[in-house]
Protein backbone atom coordinates (compact mmCIF):
# COMPACT_ATOMS: atom_id res chain seq x y z
CA UNK A 1 0.00 0.00 0.00
CA UNK A 2 1.23 3.98 -0.77
CA UNK A 3 1.41 5.94 1.91
CA UNK A 4 1.73 9.85 1.73
CA UNK A 5 4.14 12.57 2.50
CA UNK A 6 3.82 16.07 3.92
CA UNK A 7 5.46 18.64 2.06
CA UNK A 8 4.57 22.52 2.79
CA UNK A 9 0.83 21.94 3.53
CA UNK A 10 0.06 20.41 0.87
CA UNK A 11 -1.00 16.85 0.65
CA UNK A 12 0.78 14.81 -2.23
CA UNK A 13 -1.58 11.65 -3.51
CA UNK A 14 1.04 9.57 -4.24
CA UNK A 15 4.15 8.10 -2.26
CA UNK A 16 7.14 10.48 -1.11
CA UNK A 17 10.32 9.13 -0.48
CA UNK A 18 11.92 10.45 2.54
CA UNK A 19 14.48 13.01 0.13
CA UNK A 20 16.01 15.67 1.31
CA UNK A 21 18.65 18.28 1.06
CA UNK A 22 22.17 17.35 2.26
CA UNK A 23 23.55 19.53 5.29
CA UNK A 24 26.70 21.12 3.79
CA UNK A 25 29.09 23.32 5.34
CA UNK A 26 27.12 26.25 5.83
CA UNK A 27 25.06 24.43 8.49
CA UNK A 28 27.94 23.18 9.93
CA UNK A 29 28.66 26.17 11.25
CA UNK A 30 24.50 26.89 12.02
CA UNK A 31 24.10 24.00 13.55
CA UNK A 32 26.29 24.19 16.83
CA UNK A 33 25.18 27.97 16.84
CA UNK A 34 21.72 27.15 17.11
CA UNK A 35 22.21 25.01 19.59
CA UNK A 36 24.24 26.85 21.57
CA UNK A 37 23.51 29.13 24.48
CA UNK A 38 26.45 31.66 24.58
CA UNK A 39 28.80 31.80 21.17
CA UNK A 40 31.28 34.92 21.30
CA UNK A 41 34.14 32.87 21.16
CA UNK A 42 34.71 30.26 18.22
CA UNK A 43 37.53 27.57 17.28
CA UNK A 44 37.38 25.96 14.39
CA UNK A 45 39.56 22.90 13.47
CA UNK A 46 40.26 23.08 9.44
CA UNK A 47 39.82 25.68 7.14
CA UNK A 48 38.94 23.94 3.35
CA UNK A 49 36.96 26.72 1.65
CA UNK A 50 36.27 28.62 4.59
CA UNK A 51 32.52 28.24 4.15
CA UNK A 52 32.18 27.31 7.63
CA UNK A 53 34.18 30.24 8.91
CA UNK A 54 32.15 32.80 6.79
CA UNK A 55 28.85 31.21 8.46
CA UNK A 56 29.85 31.57 11.86
CA UNK A 57 30.92 35.52 11.12
CA UNK A 58 27.14 36.11 10.23
CA UNK A 59 26.33 35.36 14.03
CA UNK A 60 27.09 37.88 16.66
CA UNK A 61 30.56 36.30 17.36
CA UNK A 62 33.21 38.51 19.14
CA UNK A 63 36.07 36.32 18.35
CA UNK A 64 36.77 33.64 15.74
CA UNK A 65 39.98 30.64 15.71
CA UNK A 66 40.38 29.09 12.20
CA UNK A 67 43.77 27.08 12.74
CA UNK A 68 44.68 25.08 9.27
CA UNK A 69 47.67 22.82 9.57
CA UNK A 70 48.84 23.32 5.70
CA UNK A 71 49.53 26.90 4.90
CA UNK A 72 48.51 26.18 1.30
CA UNK A 73 44.57 25.57 1.93
CA UNK A 74 45.09 29.09 3.48
CA UNK A 75 46.24 30.58 0.35
CA UNK A 76 43.82 28.19 -1.74
CA UNK A 77 41.13 29.22 0.56
CA UNK A 78 40.90 32.89 -0.62
CA UNK A 79 40.22 32.11 -4.20
CA UNK A 80 36.59 31.63 -2.46
CA UNK A 81 35.54 34.56 -1.18
CA UNK A 82 32.15 34.40 -3.41
CA UNK A 83 31.01 31.20 -0.74
CA UNK A 84 32.52 32.06 1.90
CA UNK A 85 31.66 35.88 2.30
CA UNK A 86 35.04 37.38 2.65
CA UNK A 87 35.49 35.90 6.13
CA UNK A 88 39.41 36.42 5.42
CA UNK A 89 38.65 40.47 5.81
CA UNK A 90 36.77 39.86 8.62
CA UNK A 91 38.33 41.41 11.70
CA UNK A 92 36.35 39.16 13.72
CA UNK A 93 38.44 35.98 12.24
CA UNK A 94 42.17 35.20 12.91
CA UNK A 95 43.20 31.95 10.68
CA UNK A 96 46.24 29.77 12.41
CA UNK A 97 48.46 27.70 10.99
CA UNK A 98 49.31 24.96 13.71
CA UNK A 99 49.15 21.62 14.67
CA UNK A 100 45.60 21.29 16.61
CA UNK A 101 46.11 19.59 19.20
CA UNK A 102 49.16 21.96 19.88
CA UNK A 103 47.20 24.94 19.74
CA UNK A 104 44.51 23.45 22.30
CA UNK A 105 47.04 22.47 24.63
CA UNK A 106 48.56 25.77 25.10
CA UNK A 107 45.87 28.16 24.34
CA UNK A 108 45.04 30.03 27.92
CA UNK A 109 41.33 30.51 27.01
CA UNK A 110 37.72 28.80 26.24
CA UNK A 111 35.66 28.59 23.79
CA UNK A 112 31.68 28.55 23.56
CA UNK A 113 31.82 26.64 20.36
CA UNK A 114 34.30 24.06 18.94
CA UNK A 115 33.67 23.17 15.07
CA UNK A 116 35.93 19.90 14.33
CA UNK A 117 36.16 19.38 10.61
CA UNK A 118 39.31 17.25 10.20
CA UNK A 119 40.30 15.35 7.32
CA UNK A 120 39.52 11.43 7.61
CA UNK A 121 41.41 9.35 10.21
CA UNK A 122 42.88 6.82 7.42
CA UNK A 123 45.14 10.21 6.60
CA UNK A 124 48.20 9.66 8.65
CA UNK A 125 48.18 11.68 11.53
CA UNK A 126 44.15 12.45 11.64
CA UNK A 127 43.40 9.76 13.93
CA UNK A 128 44.77 11.38 17.05
CA UNK A 129 42.00 14.10 15.97
CA UNK A 130 39.49 11.23 16.90
CA UNK A 131 40.62 9.78 20.38
CA UNK A 132 39.56 9.90 24.17
CA UNK A 133 42.43 12.14 24.59
CA UNK A 134 41.32 14.48 22.00
CA UNK A 135 38.31 15.25 23.03
CA UNK A 136 39.54 15.02 26.58
CA UNK A 137 41.55 18.35 25.66
CA UNK A 138 38.22 19.66 23.23
CA UNK A 139 36.05 19.73 26.46
CA UNK A 140 38.87 21.07 28.82
CA UNK A 141 38.87 24.16 26.38
CA UNK A 142 35.03 24.87 26.57
CA UNK A 143 33.06 26.89 29.27
CA UNK A 144 30.81 25.68 31.21
CA UNK A 145 27.73 25.91 28.43
CA UNK A 146 29.86 25.35 25.92
CA UNK A 147 29.72 22.97 23.15
CA UNK A 148 31.46 20.89 20.47
CA UNK A 149 30.49 20.38 17.04
CA UNK A 150 32.28 17.08 15.88
CA UNK A 151 31.76 16.04 11.66
CA UNK A 152 32.35 12.30 11.26
CA UNK A 153 32.51 10.45 7.97
CA UNK A 154 30.37 7.09 7.38
CA UNK A 155 31.42 6.18 4.08
CA UNK A 156 34.85 4.15 3.70
CA UNK A 157 33.96 2.75 7.41
CA UNK A 158 33.39 -0.74 8.91
CA UNK A 159 30.72 -0.98 11.82
CA UNK A 160 33.39 -1.55 13.89
CA UNK A 161 35.41 1.68 13.13
CA UNK A 162 32.50 3.40 13.25
CA UNK A 163 31.21 2.05 16.36
CA UNK A 164 34.67 3.07 18.00
CA UNK A 165 34.68 6.42 16.80
CA UNK A 166 31.58 7.30 18.42
CA UNK A 167 32.11 5.50 21.45
CA UNK A 168 35.51 7.28 22.07
CA UNK A 169 33.41 10.67 21.53
CA UNK A 170 30.47 9.30 23.83
CA UNK A 171 33.40 8.57 26.62
CA UNK A 172 34.04 12.39 26.81
CA UNK A 173 30.56 14.01 25.82
CA UNK A 174 27.90 11.33 27.40
CA UNK A 175 25.21 13.92 26.76
CA UNK A 176 25.48 13.89 22.78
CA UNK A 177 23.52 14.23 20.37
CA UNK A 178 23.82 13.07 16.47
CA UNK A 179 22.18 15.10 13.35
CA UNK A 180 22.88 13.43 9.66
CA UNK A 181 25.54 15.66 7.79
CA UNK A 182 26.46 15.92 4.30
CA UNK A 183 25.67 11.98 2.33
CA UNK A 184 27.16 9.58 4.70
CA UNK A 185 28.56 12.28 7.10
CA UNK A 186 27.27 13.09 10.82
CA UNK A 187 27.92 15.71 13.24
CA UNK A 188 28.75 15.17 16.79
CA UNK A 189 27.25 17.29 19.27
CA UNK A 190 28.64 17.34 22.67
CA UNK A 191 28.75 19.54 26.00
CA UNK A 192 28.54 19.54 29.90
CA UNK A 193 25.44 19.03 30.14
CA UNK A 194 22.22 17.83 28.66
CA UNK A 195 21.22 18.63 25.30
CA UNK A 196 17.71 19.56 24.30
CA UNK A 197 16.45 21.85 21.71
CA UNK A 198 14.26 25.17 23.31
CA UNK A 199 11.94 25.03 20.67
CA UNK A 200 11.00 28.41 20.75
CA UNK A 201 14.22 29.87 21.06
CA UNK A 202 14.84 27.15 17.98
CA UNK A 203 12.71 28.43 15.90
CA UNK A 204 13.93 32.16 16.81
CA UNK A 205 17.03 31.78 15.87
CA UNK A 206 16.12 29.68 12.88
CA UNK A 207 14.37 32.48 11.61
CA UNK A 208 17.08 35.47 12.08
CA UNK A 209 19.37 32.77 9.85
CA UNK A 210 16.88 30.87 7.76
CA UNK A 211 18.88 32.81 4.31
CA UNK A 212 22.06 31.08 5.51
CA UNK A 213 19.38 27.50 6.04
CA UNK A 214 17.89 28.40 2.88
CA UNK A 215 21.43 28.22 1.31
CA UNK A 216 21.89 24.85 2.54
CA UNK A 217 18.68 23.69 0.87
CA UNK A 218 16.83 24.18 4.42
CA UNK A 219 13.53 26.07 4.42
CA UNK A 220 11.87 25.65 7.52
CA UNK A 221 12.77 24.39 11.66
CA UNK A 222 10.90 21.36 10.40
CA UNK A 223 13.15 20.55 8.28
CA UNK A 224 16.26 20.48 10.14
CA UNK A 225 14.74 18.67 12.77
CA UNK A 226 14.33 15.96 10.35
CA UNK A 227 18.01 15.75 10.30
CA UNK A 228 18.31 14.98 14.17
CA UNK A 229 19.22 10.97 14.59
CA UNK A 230 19.57 10.28 18.30
CA UNK A 231 20.87 10.96 21.38
CA UNK A 232 24.02 9.35 22.90
CA UNK A 233 22.63 7.32 25.41
CA UNK A 234 20.49 5.49 22.69
CA UNK A 235 23.83 4.85 20.74
CA UNK A 236 25.95 3.72 23.43
CA UNK A 237 25.25 0.31 23.80
CA UNK A 238 25.50 -0.40 20.45
CA UNK A 239 29.02 0.91 20.42
CA UNK A 240 30.34 -1.18 23.18
CA UNK A 241 31.24 -3.94 21.82
CA UNK A 242 33.93 -2.05 20.05
CA UNK A 243 36.89 -0.70 21.45
CA UNK A 244 38.57 2.92 22.28
CA UNK A 245 40.33 4.98 20.18
CA UNK A 246 43.42 6.25 22.27
CA UNK A 247 46.70 8.15 22.01
CA UNK A 248 48.16 4.88 22.72
CA UNK A 249 46.47 2.44 20.36
CA UNK A 250 45.22 5.05 17.61
CA UNK A 251 43.31 1.98 16.11
CA UNK A 252 41.48 3.54 13.22
CA UNK A 253 44.92 5.03 11.48
CA UNK A 254 45.15 1.46 10.93
CA UNK A 255 41.64 0.12 10.65
CA UNK A 256 39.81 2.68 8.33
CA UNK A 257 42.17 2.17 5.29
CA UNK A 258 40.95 -1.60 4.84
CA UNK A 259 37.72 -0.03 4.44
CA UNK A 260 38.37 2.93 2.14
CA UNK A 261 36.75 1.59 -0.95
CA UNK A 262 33.80 0.42 0.96
CA UNK A 263 30.66 2.40 1.36
CA UNK A 264 28.57 1.16 3.95
CA UNK A 265 27.19 4.83 5.31
CA UNK A 266 23.74 3.90 4.41
CA UNK A 267 23.51 0.55 6.76
CA UNK A 268 25.52 2.85 9.44
CA UNK A 269 23.05 5.38 9.33
CA UNK A 270 20.04 3.03 9.64
CA UNK A 271 21.58 1.43 12.77
CA UNK A 272 21.75 4.70 14.23
CA UNK A 273 18.32 5.72 13.53
CA UNK A 274 16.88 2.77 14.61
CA UNK A 275 18.43 2.81 17.68
CA UNK A 276 17.43 6.46 18.41
CA UNK A 277 13.86 6.50 16.73
CA UNK A 278 12.13 7.22 19.97
CA UNK A 279 14.63 10.12 20.61
CA UNK A 280 12.60 13.56 20.58
CA UNK A 281 15.35 16.49 20.39
CA UNK A 282 13.52 19.47 21.43
CA UNK A 283 11.91 20.28 24.73
CA UNK A 284 8.07 21.95 23.21
CA UNK A 285 5.69 24.42 25.87
CA UNK A 286 3.40 25.37 22.99
CA UNK A 287 0.27 24.04 21.96
CA UNK A 288 1.02 23.54 17.97
CA UNK A 289 4.50 22.47 18.56
CA UNK A 290 6.88 20.81 16.35
CA UNK A 291 6.31 17.30 17.88
CA UNK A 292 3.58 15.82 15.41
CA UNK A 293 5.38 16.72 12.28
CA UNK A 294 8.81 15.37 13.71
CA UNK A 295 6.64 12.25 14.81
CA UNK A 296 5.07 12.19 11.52
CA UNK A 297 8.56 12.18 9.87
CA UNK A 298 10.19 9.74 12.15
CA UNK A 299 7.41 7.29 10.92
CA UNK A 300 8.21 7.43 7.60
CA UNK A 301 11.59 7.26 7.73
CA UNK A 302 11.06 3.86 9.87
CA UNK A 303 8.78 3.19 6.93
CA UNK A 304 11.40 3.08 4.39
CA UNK A 305 13.24 0.80 6.38
CA UNK A 306 10.97 -1.49 6.48
CA UNK A 307 10.20 -1.63 10.28
CA UNK A 308 6.32 -1.01 10.04
CA UNK A 309 5.49 -1.82 14.06
CA UNK A 310 7.96 0.93 15.22
CA UNK A 311 6.33 3.43 12.56
CA UNK A 312 2.91 2.70 13.69
CA UNK A 313 3.98 3.41 17.82
CA UNK A 314 5.26 6.59 16.37
CA UNK A 315 2.52 7.76 14.18
CA UNK A 316 -0.11 6.66 17.00
CA UNK A 317 1.33 8.71 18.94
CA UNK A 318 1.59 11.85 16.27
CA UNK A 319 -2.23 11.21 15.77
CA UNK A 320 -2.96 11.86 19.92
CA UNK A 321 -0.64 15.66 18.51
CA UNK A 322 -2.99 16.62 15.47
CA UNK A 323 -5.91 14.10 14.92
CA UNK A 324 -7.41 15.58 12.32
CA UNK A 325 -3.69 16.29 9.95
CA UNK A 326 -4.83 13.79 6.76
CA UNK A 327 -1.26 12.51 5.83
CA UNK A 328 -0.58 10.94 9.77
CA UNK A 329 -4.11 9.33 9.65
CA UNK A 330 -4.20 7.67 6.15
CA UNK A 331 -0.67 6.33 6.73
CA UNK A 332 -1.81 5.13 10.34
CA UNK A 333 -5.02 3.33 8.91
CA UNK A 334 -2.42 2.04 5.78
CA UNK A 335 -0.11 0.73 8.53
CA UNK A 336 -3.37 -0.74 10.39
CA UNK A 337 -4.37 -2.86 7.29
CA UNK A 338 -1.04 -3.74 6.55
CA UNK A 339 -0.60 -5.46 9.94
CA UNK A 340 -4.56 -7.23 9.09
CA UNK A 341 -6.10 -4.91 11.19
CA UNK A 342 -8.89 -4.32 9.36
CA UNK A 343 -11.09 -3.01 11.77
CA UNK A 344 -9.16 -0.13 13.16
CA UNK A 345 -8.17 0.88 9.95
CA UNK A 346 -11.72 1.30 8.68
CA UNK A 347 -13.02 2.73 12.01
CA UNK A 348 -10.01 5.37 12.04
CA UNK A 349 -10.74 6.44 8.33
CA UNK A 350 -14.90 6.90 8.43
CA UNK A 351 -14.43 8.65 11.65
CA UNK A 352 -12.14 10.98 9.96
CA UNK A 353 -14.26 11.34 7.14
CA UNK A 354 -17.09 12.45 9.50
CA UNK A 355 -15.27 15.35 10.42
CA UNK A 356 -12.79 16.48 6.93
CA UNK A 357 -14.00 15.19 4.39
CA UNK A 358 -10.14 14.75 2.64
CA UNK A 359 -9.88 13.05 -1.03
CA UNK A 360 -6.69 11.12 0.36
CA UNK A 361 -9.12 9.90 3.30
CA UNK A 362 -11.65 8.45 0.68
CA UNK A 363 -9.16 7.06 -1.58
CA UNK A 364 -7.09 5.14 1.80
CA UNK A 365 -10.88 4.08 2.56
CA UNK A 366 -11.32 2.89 -1.24
CA UNK A 367 -7.78 1.18 -1.42
CA UNK A 368 -8.53 -1.10 2.26
CA UNK A 369 -11.90 -2.16 0.72
CA UNK A 370 -10.17 -2.61 -2.46
CA UNK A 371 -7.57 -5.51 -1.05
CA UNK A 372 -10.04 -7.03 1.46
CA UNK A 373 -12.25 -7.50 -1.48
CA UNK A 374 -15.44 -5.38 -0.64
CA UNK A 375 -15.36 -4.03 -4.35
CA UNK A 376 -19.10 -2.11 -4.23
CA UNK A 377 -18.01 -0.47 -0.68
CA UNK A 378 -14.55 0.04 -2.62
CA UNK A 379 -16.26 1.94 -5.66
CA UNK A 380 -18.43 4.28 -4.10
CA UNK A 381 -14.65 5.42 -1.92
CA UNK A 382 -13.11 5.86 -5.45
CA UNK A 383 -16.30 7.65 -6.74
CA UNK A 384 -15.91 9.94 -3.64
CA UNK A 385 -12.61 10.49 -4.19
CA UNK A 386 -12.81 11.41 -7.71
CA UNK A 387 -15.85 13.77 -7.28
CA UNK A 388 -13.60 16.06 -4.48
CA UNK A 389 -10.39 15.89 -6.64
CA UNK A 390 -11.03 14.90 -10.41
CA UNK A 391 -7.47 14.50 -11.29
CA UNK A 392 -6.13 11.90 -8.93
CA UNK A 393 -4.32 9.47 -11.33
CA UNK A 394 -3.88 6.68 -8.15
CA UNK A 395 -7.95 7.29 -8.00
CA UNK A 396 -8.95 7.03 -11.55
CA UNK A 397 -6.19 3.44 -11.93
CA UNK A 398 -7.99 1.82 -8.70
CA UNK A 399 -11.51 3.07 -10.38
CA UNK A 400 -11.33 0.84 -13.29
CA UNK A 401 -9.02 -2.13 -11.61
CA UNK A 402 -12.27 -2.37 -9.55
CA UNK A 403 -14.91 -1.84 -11.99
CA UNK A 404 -13.14 -4.71 -14.02
CA UNK A 405 -13.64 -7.05 -10.74
CA UNK A 406 -16.65 -6.00 -10.22
CA UNK A 407 -17.59 -7.26 -13.78
CA UNK A 408 -15.61 -10.56 -13.51
CA UNK A 409 -17.91 -11.13 -10.63
CA UNK A 410 -20.94 -10.33 -12.03
CA UNK A 411 -20.14 -12.76 -15.21
CA UNK A 412 -18.82 -16.02 -12.79
CA UNK A 413 -22.81 -15.32 -11.38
Amino acid sequence: MAMVGKSSNKYENRKVKNIRPALNSRSLGELPLLLAENKEAVFILGLGTGVTLGTVLTHDIRQVLCLEIEHRVVEAAQFFSHVNGRAFQDKRARIIIDDARSFLKNYPGRFDIIINEPSNPWIRGIANLFTVEFFQLCRAKLTEQGLICQWLHLYGMSETDCQTALRSFLEVFPEAMFWQGSHGDILMIGSKYPLKVDEEQAILRFEQHHVAFGNAGISSINQLLTYFIAFGKSILPWTLSSPLNRDNLPILEFTTPLHLYNDESAALLQSLSLHGYRDIPFETRQENSLLAQFLFFRAMQLLDYHEADKAKALLELSYEETPTDPSVIYNLAMIYAATDDFENAQQLLIRSLKVNEQPILWWGLANIYHNYGKYDEALAACEKTLHLEPEFPEAQVLLETIKQKLAAQHQDQ
